[in-house]
């Protein structure tokens, strides 16, 4: 058992510094077991990576996981049956309903139970307390000792939905932040771990439960090794105060290296990655001069040329969004680099992402957009919410609502079928004039509208499809009707049938500007 750091700024080399150790090693001891963890979304990433550097391009001694998918190696070498995981979606079923149950207790939560988002935000919040160890009894004793009023009610609110929370899922689910307290209790009945070496690589601080992990690492593992992002100039193991640059990193080293020295853990020297220019800026002293000095405050300045920095002042997002678009494409042109070269890094994605999209689309650069799509984006789940709320009550917005989403007409029909109904159409118009329509006609459409009366919009099909009957309103209706009719996917089956949504809504608009010509 034994605890060693990799420490350095940014850039320095630690991850690879790491990367080829544990290659290195695992190479000379194919007996040896090597557990790399790294958060869950570096998993892929450093598993390509050390793939890569691998000179049999290979791994069988190294595994590379994260604390989750840990603890399901281990629950599946142990046998360890766990509860049905609730994820985000589950916990938002789970406080909608549990928070409609507790209304009445709550004070200021209540009436915000309907507005959008709110569940989220009450999702994540509960998902962190559980993060971090967080009960109810906790939330009841802050909340004594609240100086403002309004925080008292938010702290009582959220322990009355919480405890409500806990109470419904108890023996029947669990969160996936429980997993970990679960694995906590079982690592140490893993044989494995006892002849493993396990390096930590990207992490800027951990959880509580996390540090319990480690803390059961260091006393049952061969060697922990972890790499730690501090300036090589400053003190690691001297706490700072939470407003300091690099207070999580401190606070790391200082509360691990008390774990080592509380079990009797040797500590082995540091590794101190102080190589300046630093391994990532080698080409880039500006960037390493940066990377030195921000937010440091120690006043001194580049006296160099700015040629790998600029600064770029648009008057609005798609200004600088053009900008970036024609720096990308002078660097493919003039300098021969590739798209795959360039990452667009922005604080505020809701407002750029989009205008960043649009301008990329329009100048035919293919990119990536790290950005979860709503579902409600769907064009097909639009249609369905458009046609309810049509049904519900056919208003001026869910009509065409309803029309934009492009599946109600077939936008691809083949040639022969609408020259053919082009020319039905035609002769129809040709033999009938609006002056002398067929009585039966006119008769059938009656008892439609009649027939059609108990449905919502029904009143208006026959009055306003008749109005506009025989005119160029009346060609698209019959056109738009006999697409929906002939479209066999799910289109056609919201759409087929007389006084259907779709023609209800097309009946009544062009009627109604028929009236108004």
């Amino acid at each position: 058992m034994a605890l060693q750091f990799i420490l350095g700024g940014a850039g320095s080399g630690k991850t690879r510094m790491l990367y080829d150790r544990v290659i290195k090693e695992s190479m000379e001891h194919p007996e040896q077991k090597y557990l790399v963890v790294v958060p869950e979304q570096f998993t892929m990433q450093t598993q390509k990576e050390i793939i890569r550097l691998h000179p049999r391009h290979g791994i069988m001694n190294i595994d590379i996981l994260s604390f989750k998918r840990l603890a399901y190696r281990v629950f599946e070498d142990l046998g360890v049956r766990i509860p049905v995981v609730l994820d985000d979606m589950g916990k938002s079923m789970v406080l909608r309903k549990v928070a409609g149950l507790k209304r009445g207790k709550l004070s200021l939560y209540s009436g915000h139970l309907e507005q959008t988002g709110f569940i989220g935000q009450l999702k994540s919040q509960i998902s962190e307390l559980y993060q971090y160890g967080i009960t109810p009894d906790m939330l009841r004793d802050v909340r004594g000792e609240a100086d403002s009023p309004l925080l008292a009610q938010k702290l009582e609110d959220l322990e009355v939905i919480y405890s409500g929370f806990r109470e419904y899922i108890e023996s029947h689910y669990i969160t996936a932040e429980e997993i970990l307290d679960i694995l906590c209790r079982e690592l140490p009945k893993w044989e494995p771990l006892k002849d493993s070496i396990i390096l930590l690589d990207g992490y800027t601080g951990f959880t509580p439960v996390q540090y319990r992990l480690v803390e059961l690492f260091l006393m049952h593992a061969r060697e922990v090794v972890c790499t730690v992002t501090i300036d090589s100039r400053e003190n690691a193991y001297k706490e700072s105060s939470i407003q300091h640059l690099f207070y999580m990193s401190r606070h790391t080293v200082c509360r691990v290296a008390s774990m080592a020295k509380q079990h009797g853990i040797p500590k082995k020297e540091d590794i101190i990655c102080s190589r300046r220019p630093a391994w990532r800026f080698d080409e880039s002293p500006e960037l390493d001069f940066l990377e030195q000095n921000l937010y440091r405050y120690s006043g001194r300045t580049w006296e160099g040329k700015e040629e790998r920095i600029q600064v770029y002042k648009g008057r609005n997002p798609a200004g600088e969004a053009a900008y970036v678009c024609s720096r990308i494409e002078q660097m493919i042109k003039e300098e021969g680099m590739r798209y795959r070269d360039a990452a667009v890094i922005t604080g505020d994605l809701p407002s750029y992402g989009r205008e960043l999209a649009h301008q990329f689309d329009e100048a035919g650069i293919p990119y990536f957009l790290d950005d979860k799509k709503s579902i409600l984006e769907n064009p097909m789940v639009e249609l369905i919410r458009a046609a309810l709320e049509m049904v519900k009550d056919f208003s001026y917005e869910s009509a065409f609502r309803y029309l934009k989403t492009g599946l109600v007409y077939d936008k691809a029909g083949s040639t022969e079928e609408r020259a053919s109904a082009d020319t039905e159409e035609r002769a129809s118009a040709d033999t009938k004039e609006w002056a002398s329509a067929d009585t039966e006609e006119r008769a059938a459409a009656d008892t439609e509208e009649r027939a059609g009366g108990g449905r919502s919009g029904g009143r208006y099909s026959g009055r306003y499809v008749r109005g506009c009957r025989g005119g160029r309103c009346w060609e698209r209706i019959r056109r738009f009707q006999g697409t929906c009719r002939a479209d066999d996917g799910p289109a056609g089956k919201l759409c087929a049938g007389p006084g259907h949504p779709g023609v209800e809504a097309l009946g009544f608009l062009l009627g109604t500007a028929v009236q108004r010509r």
